[in-house]
């Protein structure tokens, strides 16, 4: 009998499903991503959904400063996430804050609230 191939991490994380909402996608990638049973991961997806929020947070804050160090480092925590996990949402939330960097300052602040939005959104899955 053939022995089964295991599933790497980034293979598993590389099969994004669509979701309903963001805590559901970081529900998903966390339990591909550390290997784990999905109904484990609920806790994982929510500190994340935290993280976002902070990081959201400075970036609402600081978008008057976008060449700041605070700024560009809650971006870069965005979009690291992004690369590691790479759920359709997230994805498209870092995606559209990267582009938010070429807008002038009340673009920058539209999407920054567009994207706390589907966090807080999100939260409201949060079992």
């Amino acid at each position: 009998m053939p022995t089964p191939t295991p599933v790497s991490r980034s293979d598993a994380a590389m099969t994004p499903k669509r979701c309903n909402n963001l805590y559901d996608e970081l529900r998903q990638a966390a339990s591909a991503y550390f290997c784990m049973p999905l109904e484990e991961c609920g806790p994982i997806a929510a500190e994340l959904l935290l993280c976002l929020e902070a990081a959201l947070a400075i970036l609402e804050k600081k978008h008057l400063e976008p060449s700041g160090s605070d700024f560009l480092e809650s971006l870069g925590n965005i979009l690291l996430l992004s690369s590691r996990l790479r759920g359709l949402m997230l994805a498209e939330v870092a995606n559209d804050l990267q582009d938010s960097l070429g807008m002038d300052d009340a673009g920058r602040l539209a999407i920054i609230n567009d994207c706390m939005s589907v966090v807080q959104t999100a939260k409201t899955f949060v079992a």
